[in-house]
């Protein structure tokens, strides 16, 4: 059985507004060292670390203006097709996770989920 690695991390950029795609592998993802993304205008987006069984995400966030650490199962990754992200504090989508074709349907089928909080 051949397991699909590759994943896309869509977010939108706290700073200019940008939607960015970033594609990475689970194995990226399990790493000791971080996976960072940025925008094209520098800003960091997302810094993903491993913790134990957990992803450890810092994602910033439009409404709050801060970041936020999000823990996700590497479990719900691996096995679910895409995740949304949601603001703690807000309950605005702040990014999705998952399965490329997933993150592109669910970005389409909302008008860009990502969109609603620019």
């Amino acid at each position: 059985m051949l397991i699909d690695t590759s994943r896309v991390v869509a977010v939108r950029c706290p700073q200019c507004g940008r939607l960015e795609l970033h594609d990475c592998s689970l194995f990226e993802l399990h790493s000791r060292k971080p996976t960072i993304i940025r925008c094209l205008c520098g800003y960091v987006l997302v810094k993903i670390g491993r913790h134990s069984r957990l992803y450890r995400l810092h994602i910033g966030c439009i409404v709050c203006e801060t970041q936020h650490e999000i823990l996700v199962d590497a479990k719900n990754v691996i096995r679910n097709d895409a995740l949304v992200l949601f603001c703690p504090e807000s309950d605005i989508d702040l990014a999705i996770i998952g399965r490329g074709e997933r993150v592109q349907e669910l970005l389409a089928a909302e008008g860009d989920l990502l969109a609603n909080v620019v």
